[in-house]
């Protein structure tokens, strides 16, 4: 019997040094048999002259011999290393412990399946020895063992049903698991082992691509960082001069009105010293005619007026006027030069946003099988036409019942953006759609019906929310940009050819998949065409930019 099964037989008081009351370090034997530690009875005899056994009391006349006890040290050392696995084991709960072990309880070797309990070495001894016991079915130590038992009958569950893809005991394979394929669970299980190469390397190639996207998302984030840092410094930079403007427009505004008040002054003040001089002649004249009204000297009289009437005539001063008002259209030119320098930095700011978003741009054609009547979709898509004469296409559930079309790609996350021309005497609508929304003819184009969308309509541009709003644009549009935010919710349009932006929904929230919506009709019989993507409008781009 090894040493081993001989320590869980004894307690372990019998492997303690009575001196120092801890496991036998070198253990020695006196010659009435008990045990001590060498260095616990070397330093108890070394005090004196008298010799006697510190268990019984047995004197000896001389100092006895004594060599260390191989059987017991070996027992001793094992006894130690035992204690610090149990030590380790309790400090590591993922470790299946021995079930039969009492205080310290021992890192178990194996489990039993009949049983449902663990051992250690010490207390598989039964299991390798007793006949009936070594018939048992031993595993690898595991924990929870009540789950491998059937609750029904109380049976190992050894067998796996393939039909109802579980574990099951053999009564249940000769119940309700009797026409069912059935296997044993080693069998099924070194099945699935072959196949966990596969799924492993599968779920490797998911771990890299997730440890890439969130590097992506890393790298995104600090970069947003960067380009918000960016923006808000040409923020700072922007309305700087922007009120720089403001302040130079307003310092001149009031220069000028000093200035013209200044002038209208002067002019004023010569004007009235003209008159005082004209009125103090006047009344010199005046009172010459008074004397001469009363004197009777004739001679007199006819020689004084004709020296009268050979002075120089009045001017005429009754269509001469001084306004109250010296600044008619002062403050509005101040104004138009204000809104003028406004312009341009919007005009630079739309472009730079263009050319931020043209990053996200899809290549988006028209999905034929949505076309409503009247439309020709045509160039493989990027081309659409609207004609009376067009054959009606037939009756299918993803068809309009008015001349609307998706584009074939819908969006449910991320950023899109898309150019379209459109015709300058058509009725035309460009922008998104739900997947969901009403075809039939009866359907009102709006927000609140899932529409997203701008248009034309005769000679009035519109945004289609409720109630409909008219945009008054100076320049109508030739060259579209549509720009999609699915998760900011945002639709946006912009006038390619004047780099302005036209309208904007926002804060909407979007619920399963959106399309590009368009609608395109025309009482000529020659209609201009809708073209998704055209080349021109890269071209504006590029030479505004």
């Amino acid at each position: 019997m090894s040493a081993c099964r001989i320590l869980t037989s004894l307690p372990e008081e019998h492997f303690r040094c009575s001196l120092c009351l801890d496991l036998f370090t070198e253990p020695v034997t006196t010659p009435c048999g008990h045990n001590f530690c060498r260095t616990c009875l070397s330093r108890r005899w070394s005090d004196g002259d008298c010799y006697q056994c510190p268990k019984c009391n047995k004197r000896f006349p001389v100092k006895p011999e004594f060599s260390t006890n191989e059987v017991m040290e070996e027992m001793s050392v094992q006894l130690k290393k035992r204690k610090t696995e149990a030590l380790e084991s309790e400090n590591a709960p993922w470790q299946v412990k021995c079930d039969v072990c009492a205080d310290l309880r021992f890192k178990a070797s194996k489990s039993c399946l009949v049983c449902l309990a663990s051992y250690c070495d010490g207390h598989l001894e039964p299991h390798r020895r007793v006949p009936a016991l070594m018939r048992h079915k031993l595993v690898e130590p595991l924990e929870n063992l009540e789950e491998r038992v059937c609750e029904k009958h109380a049976r190992i569950l050894e067998v796996f049903c393939r039909q109802e893809q579980a574990c099951v005991c053999l009564l249940c394979c000769e119940a309700e698991h009797r026409d069912h394929e059935t296997v044993p669970v080693e069998e099924e299980g070194a099945l699935q082992k072959e196949n966990l190469e596969s799924k492993r390397a599968k779920i490797k190639l998911m771990i890299d691509e997730r440890v890439k996207k969130r590097e992506e998302f890393t790298l995104s984030s600090e970069m947003r960082k960067v380009n918000a840092d960016k923006q808000t410094e040409d923020g700072e930079k922007l309305f700087s001069n922007l009120v720089g403007r403001v302040q130079e427009i307003r310092s001149k505004l009031q220069s000028n009105i000093e200035k013209k008040l200044r002038k209208s002054k002067e002019k004023v003040k010569l004007m009235i010293e003209e008159l005082e001089e004209e009125v103090a002649a006047l009344q010199r004249q005046h009172l010459q005619l008074e004397e001469l009204l009363q004197s009777e000297d004739h001679f007199r009289l006819l020689r004084t007026l004709q020296t009268l009437n050979t002075m120089s005539e009045m001017k005429d001063w009754s269509k001469t006027k001084v306004y109250p008002d010296v600044c008619v259209q002062t403050v509005r030119r101040a104004m138009d030069h204000l809104m003028s320098s406004f312009q341009t930095e919007l005009k630079t700011l739309t472009t730079i946003e263009l050319t931020r978003i043209r990053q996200y741009k899809e290549s988006v054609t028209f999905d034929d099988s949505t076309a409503g009547p009247g439309l020709r979709v045509l160039e493989y898509g990027q081309r659409m036409k609207f004609s009376k004469e067009a054959r009606s296409p037939s009756y299918e559930l993803e068809r309009f019942d008015l001349p609307m079309v998706f584009g074939k790609i819908g969006f449910t996350s991320g950023r899109h953006y898309w150019e379209v021309q459109v015709g300058l005497r058509n009725d035309w609508h460009v922008g998104v759609a739900l997947e969901m929304v009403d075809r039939s003819d009866d359907v009102i184009v709006k927000k609140e019906n899932g529409f997203f969308s701008m248009g034309k309509s005769g000679f009035h541009y519109y945004v289609h929310c409720s109630p409909q709003r008219v945009l008054h644009l100076c320049t109508r549009p030739r060259n579209m940009g549509i720009y999609l935010d699915y998760e900011e919710g945002r639709v946006s349009f912009y006038d390619l050819d004047e780099r302005f932006h036209i309208h904007s929904y926002v804060g909407e929230h979007f619920t399963g998949k959106v399309f590009p919506y368009f609608y395109l009709h025309s009482k000529l019989k020659k209609s201009e065409a809708l073209v998704t993507n055209p080349y021109l409008s890269s071209f504006s781009l590029s030479q505004s930019s």
